[in-house]
């Protein structure tokens, strides 16, 4: 025979439930608070500081019978993307965090300059180019924005590519420790660039070591890294990355198309030299 309840021991009970259901929530409650404090950035897409990861490094990598790794290049030719893939395989830790930025850091093993250098003895130099008609268009993109640029402004900036790209063709032709690269072959394939310089320097990349460097240095995770910096003039001082450094939008304005225009009109005289390297001025 059932013992039945009476009013107050059913109203006990149903309390007794309320409480036991309230923590249980609570519980579950305090552990999604926890996953999302604590785990779920660790398995988001969310950008990671470029600086942070060079210390996880599987090693620092060997140079060989180099000294000094040097970027030289006219502007706009991914320098800086190379500049940082090489001075996270190979730049000692201790002058990570110092400014590299137009300065000679005695221990520093990889510079970077928009300058082209002949090489010194154990020295090794890497000069990124570009097709002329994208390189300086797009520095008047980025550092003009959507502001005239001027003839004797755009005729600066197209002598200087034109000056660059001639020294740069003499010293290819006389250096063994000098090496070209385009832009177009390595911008979008991090893989590109670990062959040539496992190549160059006879190392074995880890696969750890790509990882961090593809994520690290994606368009992306560049362009959330470098958002505080307002301007182009604004930049990080040892990645070398400019505020408005990356532009992700594709679509030119009127005013960017008739940019184009004039520039490729006043590089049209130097297009033997551009077809050496193997480019066609193209306005498409």
């Amino acid at each position: 025979m059932k013992k039945s309840l009476k009013n107050g021991d059913m109203a006990h009970l149903h309390y007794k439930a309320g409480i036991f259901f309230f923590f249980k929530k609570l519980n579950m409650l305090g552990l999604s608070l926890l996953f999302g404090l604590f785990l779920l950035p660790l398995l988001s897409e969310e950008y990671v500081d470029i600086n942070a990861q060079i210390p996880y490094r599987t090693q620092q990598y060997p140079m060989g019978n180099y000294e000094k790794i040097l970027v030289c290049s006219p502007y706009r030719t991914g320098s800086t993307l190379l500049f940082n893939v090489l001075r996270f395989l190979f730049e000692d830790v201790r002058v990570l965090n110092q400014s590299t930025f137009e300065k000679n850091v005695p221990n520093a093993k990889v510079g970077k300059a928009h300058a082209i250098f002949s090489p010194k003895k154990h020295h090794f130099i890497f000069i990124p180019v570009r097709n002329p008609l994208d390189a300086c268009y797009s520095y008047c993109r980025f550092q003009y924005k959507d502001k005239e640029v001027s003839e004797t402004d755009l005729d600066k900036i197209v002598d200087d590519y034109i000056q660059k790209m001639t020294k740069a063709d003499l010293l290819l032709q006389k250096h063994k420790n000098v090496i070209a690269l385009k832009y177009e072959d390595f911008a979008e394939d991090f893989d590109y660039l670990f062959d040539l310089i496992q190549a160059v320097f006879s190392i074995q990349v880890h696969e750890k070591d790509k990882c961090l460097i593809k994520k690290a240095l994606s368009k992306e995770n560049v362009a959330a890294n470098i958002q505080k910096y307002k301007s182009y003039n604004k930049f990080d001082r040892s990645t070398h990355f400019h505020g408005n450094h990356i532009d992700l939008t594709t679509t030119p304005t009127q005013r960017q198309e008739i940019l184009k225009s004039r520039i490729h009109e006043k590089l049209e005289p130097y297009e033997d030299l551009f077809e050496r390297w193997g480019y066609t001025l193209s306005t498409s």
